[in-house]
């Protein structure tokens, strides 16, 4: 009887369902990571040079753009990664990505068309 006690506690304990589901899709991802010579020169590499690269143009743009222009990096970013994971390393692109792409291009080109709305109008009053 002990050993029917333990079996049928050790079949609880065991998720079951979803989540059992779950563990199985993302157990892949949690393999170890082993660091080489190259991994540490990449990570230190987009942490150094490409951070601070991308922090000082945003500063430059900032200083020679409105803040509503040069936010719009934070949008266009994305896109170029994307692109640039397509055209470079075949990723695939799918119809939720290819939505997700128009509906940003869409929201640039309002947020565009809004200061340049925004820009004819205080010319124009200031003409008046």
């Amino acid at each position: 009887e002990p050993a029917m006690q333990q079996r049928a506690e050790h079949h609880e304990r065991r998720p079951r369902g979803p989540e059992q589901h779950h563990r199985q899709r993302i157990g892949h991802l949690l393999q170890p990571v082993h660091f080489t010579a190259t991994t540490i020169f990449s990570i230190a590499y987009l942490s150094l040079i490409g951070s601070i690269t991308a922090f000082m143009l945003y500063t430059y743009a900032l200083t020679k753009l409105p803040i509503t222009i040069a936010s719009l990096y934070a949008y266009v970013n994305p896109l170029v990664a994307v692109t640039l994971g397509w055209l470079i390393l075949d990723e695939k692109l799918n119809f939720k990505i290819g939505i997700a792409i128009v509906v940003t291009v869409v929201g640039i080109y309002l947020v565009n068309k809004g200061y340049q709305l925004k820009m004819q109008r205080a010319l124009e009053a200031a003409e008046v």
